[in-house]
């Protein structure tokens, strides 16, 4: 590959720090040459002579070996201008070739970006062994145009042994990645490899939301209804996860998550919802989104329509509703277009007390549900992310928490709670704008109970 896109993604581990860093294609730095057998490495070894060979099913990657000053105008991914990827599908075996290569005295990697579409929710697995230390990646490719790739998994292997890594994965496209993990090797000469990919359909559910009027207008401190319908199109009983919320500026603000909905093969469950608009929020055109599948991992179904915010009237303190479930978003002070955009904290409102500036989301598929039996910290999505994650947490009874965020050092960098909660399930937004990339830690502190998660922040 070319040089690769100016990209800064560091992972920091307890046992050390792995840095990726957009220097002459440097997707993984040298630190990673002696740590190439991490838990993603499997153990099935190939011994050389059928490593080498291309199998009677494999595709002939096509592109010539790599040489001093060479150029990759074939698959170079990212690092083309403009990006060229080749296409391949599921269940193709592919014979390519790779190696190290020095162009005006750097060293550069030939490495491959191989796209694929998938058409349903699946498990994708990227496996592969090579005569070199191995490096793969799975990455969601957004937009594909280079600017908003997300990489979802990574594994490294020695040489001669078999990675596989696998991700769940919704309909769209997928770039798998390959190439060496060192800058100082291998020959572009005796650098070869085999790859091949496998997506296996697991269980999804379907989503769709309907509003009660279209067009949908609704002035500030207004609300807006519409009728959510959650499905099971398999032949299998599922268990699945419903998160809602808006998109302004092409930036989506979680407002609810419905955990763990069990639905019976063909079944299909509808609910009502009222949708509150708070009174700060800027006049314009807004998406109302709502996803299905595996919260945290897997966006099976997705379901959107478009609102705007216009001037109108405001609510009067009688029409104010409130069942102290409902999720506000508490805007900072700023300019008049930034509150929505600049929110920074997610919480519940006080029991029976309306919240007028909240995004209040009343009812659900699971409104009445039992309350948890231990204190739990979920998780944040999406993980890793970059800039803004929601970190949900449930409480088997009322009570003082805390909810922190600490740096690899220990130090504590934010606090997001720090007070009286209702028993329930409750979530947390985390704007780590101005914060440096790599590995936090969100630490809830319920009583005598203390819990931590690991979460990734990429620039």
């Amino acid at each position: 590959m070319n040089r690769l896109i100016i990209f800064i993604f560091i992972i920091y581990e307890l046992t050390g720090i792995f840095a990726f860093a957009g220097d002459n294609n440097a997707f993984i730095p040298s630190i990673l040459e002696n740590m190439l057998t991490g838990s993603n490495s499997g153990g099935g070894i190939l011994d050389e002579e059928n490593l080498i060979n291309c199998p009677p099913e494999g595709i002939e990657e096509g592109e010539p070996r790599c040489f001093d000053d060479y150029v990759d105008a074939y698959n170079g991914g990212c690092d083309s201008n403009p990006p060229i990827f080749q296409q391949i599908q599921n269940g193709d075996t592919i014979c390519g070739t790779s190696g190290a290569f020095l162009r005006h005295g750097y060293s550069y990697r030939d490495t491959d970006w191989y796209q694929i579409a998938i058409a349903s929710c699946c498990e994708l697995q990227w496996s592969g062994v090579a005569t070199f230390p191995l490096l793969m990646f799975i990455i969601n490719s957004g937009s594909t145009n280079c600017s908003d790739y997300e990489i979802l998994t990574y594994g490294l292997a020695i040489s001669g042994d078999t990675l596989r890594i696998n991700a769940e994965v919704a309909a769209g496209n997928y770039w798998l990645w390959v190439g060496p993990s060192t800058f100082a090797g291998p020959p572009c000469s005796i650098s070869d490899y085999v790859a091949w990919v496998e997506c296996t359909v697991v269980p999804c559910c379907d989503v769709s939301m309907t509003p009660d009027t279209s067009p949908v207008t609704v002035p500030p401190g207004g609300s807006f209804g519409l009728t959510g319908t959650i499905s099971n199109p398999t032949t299998d009983p599922i268990q699945t996860d419903v998160w809602v919320g808006v998109k302004y500026n092409n930036v989506f603000y979680q407002l609810w998550l419905f955990n763990n909905i069990a639905l019976n093969p063909g079944q299909s469950l509808s609910t009502h919802l009222n949708q509150n608009v708070p009174i700060y929020a800027p006049l314009g055109s807004y998406e109302y989104v709502a996803y299905c599948g595996d919260y945290n991992t897997n966006k099976c179904d997705s379901a959107k329509f478009d609102f705007t915010v216009v001037a109108g009237g405001m609510l009067s303190p009688g029409e104010l509703r409130g069942d102290g479930k409902a999720q506000a978003c508490i805007a900072e002070q700023g300019d008049k277009d930034m509150p929505l955009l600049s929110s920074r904290l997610h919480r519940e409102s006080n029991k029976g007390m309306p919240q007028l500036e909240g995004w209040i989301l009343e009812g659900g598929w699971n409104v009445g549900e039992d309350l948890p039996s231990e204190y739990t910290l979920i998780g944040n999505y999406p993980n890793p992310f970059n800039a803004t994650t929601t970190i949900t947490y449930a409480l088997a009874s009322a009570g003082n928490v805390n909810l922190a965020v600490y740096n690899i050092a220990g130090q504590r960098v934010a606090t997001l709670v720090d007070g009286y909660s209702e028993a329930g399930q409750h979530s947390v937004i985390w704007d780590a704008a101005n914060y440096s990339s790599g590995i936090y830690f969100s630490k809830l502190t319920a009583g005598i109970k203390a819990l931590t998660k690991r979460m990734t922040l990429l620039e």
